[in-house]
């Protein structure tokens, strides 16, 4: 069953929100950035695409995400079985990936992202995530990217890009916030 989020602004600054979502089962809270705003308003959700993980514990799992910085490799593994093995495009070197230990914190099937040089509509199958190195206001998330083909090269503002393709089937897959996601090595430069 489809429902219609409405959005909720509870506190507002200039450079971020907090809001509430609500359908008709479930109430969810999200942050809204500068740099990726979630526009609620403009799609419908199923209740089970779009949730906030949040910070709690879950049962462990044996999967895991690498993401290797210079070879522009996300690794996704289930135990020691290797799931997926996708090219990526980090952070150019100016708006470089942060490296380190991160976990999720919002799963959104599209989001709206918006900066200084940039508005994408609907970015599908977005992961938010978060770590020692990386503020949740800031907007780091692993998601698929339509308006470019360089995978295997740095290009975005700090995110991991992933094809469309490749991201939906990973996005389908991460399935708990209990998920280690490692970030290492260094970005290409030109």
């Amino acid at each position: 069953m489809r429902s219609i989020f409405l959005a909720t602004v509870i506190l507002s600054l200039s450079f971020f929100a907090l809001g509430k979502a609500i359908t008709n089962t479930q109430t969810w809270f999200f942050w809204r950035t500068g740099m990726a705003k979630i526009n609620f308003a403009e799609y419908f959700v199923n209740n089970n695409d779009q949730r906030v993980l949040g910070e709690y514990a879950e049962t462990p799992t044996n999967k895991r995400i690498e993401i290797d910085l210079t070879s522009q490799k996300l690794y996704a593994y289930e135990g020691a079985e290797l799931k997926y093995d996708l090219n990526v495009s980090t952070g150019l070197p100016w708006f470089a990936t942060p490296t380190g230990e991160a976990r999720a914190w919002l799963k959104a099937r599209y989001v709206h992202m918006r900066g200084p040089d940039y508005d994408l509509p609907g970015v599908p199958h977005v992961i938010f995530i978060y770590g020692e190195k990386m503020d949740k206001w800031k907007g780091y998330a692993i998601h698929g990217a339509y308006w470019h083909l360089r995978f295997g090269h740095p290009i975005s503002h700090g995110c991991i890009n992933v094809t469309l393709k490749d991201m939906e089937q990973l996005y389908g897959w991460f399935d708990s916030l209990a998920i280690p996601i490692n970030i290492y090595g260094t970005t290409p430069t030109f």
